[in-house]
């Protein structure tokens, strides 16, 4: 990892906190990786606990239906990270990551990360943004709840999904109309 990798950090609000000197001496606890589109990095379930943040492409999470099917969660993509809640809470993952096209992502693995957060700086504001990003992500789930639950018509326009299908109601137009 060089320079760029540093420049780009520095213009997420993971590392907004840092100085350019302190993200490239935390830079040797990431690791790189590259996947081609349609690759699983991990799947629901795993007891896989690290942290991703994605440089270059975008990736998918998922999370299979009571149908069998598999529900998008999220779209994520360059400068977005995922996979803080396994991280944090040390249990398994809740979805499914799956890249939409060729990824570049940076990879925190979690005995790395509870080692740094006895004595890092950096460490800690990650953290911190992780705990923000977590909380925009819970109020934006609860406006789209109250917003389903609220609406009467949902039950007879509403695309024939499953309950987590998200992205099918958005674009199906009924939340954003």
């Amino acid at each position: 990892m060089n320079r760029t990798t540093a420049e780009f950090l520095s213009k997420t609000h993971y590392f907004a906190h840092a100085s350019r000197t302190e993200i490239e001496a935390f830079l040797p606890n990431f690791e790189s990786l590259s996947l081609s589109e349609g690759e699983t990095l991990f799947s629901e379930g795993d007891e896989d606990s690290a942290w991703y943040l994605i440089t270059k492409g975008s990736v998918s999470i998922l999370r299979s239906g009571a149908d069998g099917g598999a529900h998008i969660l999220a779209e994520l993509g360059q400068g977005e990270a995922f996979g803080e809640m396994s991280l944090l809470e040390k249990r398994p993952r809740m979805g499914t990551a799956m890249t939409l096209q060729s990824t570049e992502l940076l990879r925190l693995r979690g005995e790395t990360f509870e080692n740094l957060l006895k004595n890092d700086s950096i460490a800690v504001g990650i953290l911190r943004a992780m705990a923000i990003a977590q909380s925009r992500r819970l109020r934006e789930m609860t406006f789209i709840l109250q917003d389903l639950t609220e609406a009467d018509m949902v039950q007879n326009v509403l695309p024939n999904v499953g309950p987590l299908d998200v992205n099918a109601v958005i674009r199906a137009g009924l939340l954003f109309n």
